[in-house]
């Protein structure tokens, strides 16, 4: 990472707020044990007054068109739905996944059939027929742990930067991975 200390001390939000909390918290305590105490405020409140005046004055940066949507390297998501017995609402929660406005080669779905007793199982199936970013596994009946334990065991094996979890039953916006995406970080 290039820059000076201070441009990489502008990355640790809480380390910043906590010395700023305890230099305020120390000038305080100060100005009630010196006898100078007014002009050390006076000092303060000439240094704010130019800082503010400077931060008046200076011109705002040259506006810039965004970047076109194929310009952007887009994190990759890996989406993952714990499912048990969920054959009325897993096929539509599956096209909604693997039809998201994002790109489909930065996203991969995985649903773990939790042991399911219904057509579960039969209906997935289907679906993968039409979706290749769709990854099912099947979890027999001794699978321990439940949900938490279905989506532990698949863990390993996705390739995604970002992890989702769903319920079988979730509705999701189209645009939903494109307005939670870090695209900035990606352009840095």
């Amino acid at each position: 990472m290039n820059g000076s200390l201070f441009d990489r001390f502008g990355e640790y939000r809480r380390l910043k707020a906590a010395v700023l909390g305890f230099g305020i918290y120390g000038i305080v305590a100060i100005l009630h044990w010196v006898t100078f105490a007014s002009m050390v405020l006076l000092a303060l409140v000439t240094l704010l007054s130019l800082h503010a005046l400077r931060l008046l004055l200076t011109p705002p940066p040259p506006h810039s068109e965004p970047l076109p949507p194929e310009a952007v390297e887009w994190p990759a998501f890996s989406l993952l739905v714990a499912a048990k017995n969920e054959e009325a609402v897993i096929a539509n929660l599956v096209r909604n996944l693997c039809e998201l406005d994002y790109p489909a080669e930065r996203l991969e779905v995985w649903v773990i059939d939790d042991n399911s007793s219904d057509r579960t199982a039969e209906v997935l199936t289907e679906c993968q027929k039409g979706y290749p970013q769709l990854n099912v596994l099947r979890r027999g009946g001794d699978a321990k742990g439940g949900k938490s334990g279905a989506l532990n065991q698949v863990l390993p094996l996705t390739k995604g930067e970002i992890i989702g979890v769903f319920d079988a039953d979730a509705q999701i916006a189209a645009d939903a991975l494109r307005a939670i995406a870090p695209c900035s970080s990606a352009l840095a």
